[in-house]
């Protein structure tokens, strides 16, 4: 799944994978890192722009950091797993 960061409410969308996965089921979730060095230098610098294809992309509604992320799969009881 690679959209929770393009849609209006992520946790809708998380709560319905919840209830559709099966107990033992698993779902592969990457989003960007809004804690990003680029972006942090973007933002010190004055130089937050969105574009069409970069961490500023300008279809992307939400940021996450890691652990802003990790608190809205601990909500659902989503087990993390690093790769």
């Amino acid at each position: 799944m690679n959209v929770l960061e393009h849609v209006y409410d992520p946790f809708k969308v998380l709560n319905c994978l919840r209830t559709k996965l099966k107990k033992t089921g698993k779902s592969l979730v990457a989003i960007p890192n809004a804690a990003h060095a680029v972006l942090l230098i973007e933002l010190i610098t004055n130089n937050f722009t969105y574009t069409d294809i970069s961490l500023l992309d300008s279809t992307r509604l939400r940021r996450y950091t890691p652990y802003s992320f990790k608190y809205m799969l601990d909500v659902f009881k989503f087990n993390l797993t690093y790769y």
